[in-house]
């Protein structure tokens, strides 16, 4: 096994308001991609970015404005040169190894990965690098060639939720799958502007899995070293650093999220992490 980073091919259509895009080499397991974003010469802001799509096909795997990206940066503590938006697919907050690597990008050589940027500005975009690839744990593909291949497979996508009057509002939408084959780690729910979220209880088939007010969720998420950011509720599966405690959507009857909201709030925009089962590995 061994890890490195590698340059990528220059962007085509990299003009204002236009969706940049690049072609990017099928092979490893892809940990992150660093976007490098300039306007006028200095470096981008967040809110020049429309956004950062990754997609493999018709797949879209990650698609974030520039401000979610930091965003979720920020909740984690990780330094981010200015400028640049990484596209974070392992995740280096988990405690062993094996668990930091289980949401990289699984690709194979051949296939059709593409990476684009959407401005509102006049933005030049270019991939810094591609961070940390990974070759490792090869097995054999669906087409019986020699690839490496992970069991799961990341996704990362913003939400507009159904919001409701001041009371309990159930959602019972942020889950694609329900037959064991994707698992939630991470929810940040946009709180309006003066915490109109105040507690969070999650309910699986008639079974309460989860149930804590939404200030004792932010204490926890500070004794385990996040920065929890304003305006936002982050159900975080993974604090302990542990991918076993990713909540598992498998259900029978139901899997909603009960938000308890103090004000009516007409939507609640969400950012969620999952990983799915990968149909190429048994």
């Amino acid at each position: 096994m061994f890890r490195r980073n590698e340059p990528a091919k220059s962007f085509d259509g990299a003009t204002p308001a236009q969706r940049a895009h690049v072609k990017i080499d099928g092979g490893p397991l892809i940990n992150e991609i660093f976007v490098a974003a300039t306007t006028g010469g200095s470096a981008a802001a967040a809110a020049d970015i429309e956004y950062i799509e990754v997609k493999i096909g018709s797949d879209t795997k990650f698609k974030l404005s520039g401000a979610q990206i930091v965003l979720l940066e920020d909740y984690h503590n990780r330094t981010v040169t200015s400028g640049t938006f990484p596209v974070t697919f392992a995740d280096i907050t988990m405690t062993e190894p094996q668990d930091q690597l289980a949401s990289s990008l699984t690709t194979r050589a051949g296939e059709d990965i593409e990476l684009a940027v959407k401005s509102a500005a006049a933005v030049t975009a270019s991939v810094a690098f591609l961070g940390d690839l990974e070759v490792a744990d090869y097995g054999i593909d669906d087409d019986g060639n020699i690839a490496p291949v992970a069991k799961l497979q990341p996704r990362v996508r913003f939400l507009q939720l159904k919001g409701g009057p001041a009371g309990e509002v159930i959602i019972d939408n942020v889950h694609q799958l329900k037959d064991g084959g994707e698992w939630i780690k991470r929810i940040h729910f946009g709180n309006g502007s003066t915490d109109y979220i105040t507690n969070v209880k999650v309910i699986r088939d008639n079974e309460t899995l989860f149930d804590r007010s939404v200030a004792n969720m932010r204490m926890d998420a500070k004794r385990h070293g996040k920065d929890p950011q304003a305006n936002y509720v982050h159900f975080d599966t993974c604090l302990n650093g542990n991918a076993e405690e990713m909540l598992n959507t498998e259900h029978k009857k139901h899997l909603r999220f009960v938000l308890t909201l103090s004000t009516a709030m007409t939507d609640i925009p969400a950012i969620i992490e999952t990983v799915e089962r990968n149909p190429n590995v048994a």
